[in-house]
This record gives C-alpha cells, structure tokens and sequence, in this order.
C-alpha cells in the first residue's frame, strides 16, 4: 500500500490586506487593496467581487470597481507595510513551527510543512498534550533525529490519517485566525 501524503503547502490567500484588515477592520467590507494606480499586489475579497486582482494596474481595478457598482463604490488602496507583514509572518512560522520544527517558508505567505513527524507521535500516544508533542518534536529536530517511530501507513487506515491531517489544519487554521 502506497503511504499517503501528509506534505502541506500553506498559501495565505489576501495575506497583506488581511494584515491591514487586523488594524483596520473596516477595510473587510469595502473594495480595498495594497498597492497603487500603477500595480496591486493583493485585494480583499470585496474588491476580487469586482475582479480586482493582484499583479492588476490600480488605475484598472478602480475603474472595474466603478463601473460594475454603477457608481456606488470605489477601490480602496492601502500601503504597504512590509515591517508588518513581516511581523504577521513571524507569528504565523511560530505557530506552524510548532507541528514542524523544519518547516520551510518560501516566501512571507508561503510555507511547506511535513506533518508526518507530528502525526507519528500524536497518533502513537494520543494522550499527549499539543504542548508536549510539539517539545517533543523540537528536541528531536535540534538532534537531527526525526526518524519514523511507525508506519502510519501500515498502523492506520488511509481514512484514519486523513481525518487526523485535516484536524490539525482546523487547530492550525483557528490558532492563525486567532492572531
């Protein structure tokens, strides 16, 4: 039997205007995005109504914001911040760090994460606590030693892991939101 994956990519979708969003919450009910006339580098789910993208000239999505609402709204542009983005993306590594020790992030809203190490020992001994399995992991990262301890393939049904792999992404997810 072929294992199955427990690989994850995170993609934080709207990362750097949900930033702005946790300080400003009013841009979550209006078109807005970071960037200017010349360029946006993301927009708020409001604004993709619209067709507002990233990697969209501003001057386009204010005129598409315009236009489809007959007048009645207009597309926000919010600054970067990249001290705060930088900041937000620290604390979302931390939280990920915490179900892989060597999670690798490619870019501030981009992470690769194995979550077979954690799953191992959360599945193995199911009463330990997060905090526990998370030392656990980090003490056997710094040795260099995150061998498999068992088969998850082999001990578990493909539908057992599964469900396991979207619980932690559920736990992981509230912990993000919770920021």
């Amino acid at each position: 039997r072929r294992p199955l994956s427990t690989c994850v990519v995170i993609d934080m979708d709207s990362f750097f205007i949900s930033c702005h969003i946790l300080d400003q919450p009013h841009l979550a009910h209006i078109p807005a995005c970071v960037g200017g006339t010349s360029m946006i580098s993301t927009s708020n789910y409001v604004a993709r109504k619209y067709g507002v993208r990233a990697a969209m000239p501003g001057y386009l999505g204010s005129t598409l914001v315009k236009e489809i609402s007959e007048g009645k709204e207009t597309l926000t542009f919010v600054k970067s911040d990249f001290k705060l983005y930088k900041r937000k993306s620290a604390e979302v590594k931390a939280i990920l760090e915490e179900y892989d020790p060597k999670l690798k992030m490619y870019s501030l809203d981009e992470a690769y994460m194995d979550m077979l190490p954690y799953l191992e020992v959360k599945m193995s001994n199911n009463t330990m606590t997060h905090e526990a399995i998370t030392k656990h992991l980090n003490t056997t990262a710094s040795n260099n030693n995150l061998k498999a301890q068992l088969p998850l393939h082999e001990a578990f049904p493909d539908s057992t892991i599964h469900k396991e792999v979207q619980n932690l992404l559920n736990s992981i997810r509230q912990k993000v939101k919770d920021i």
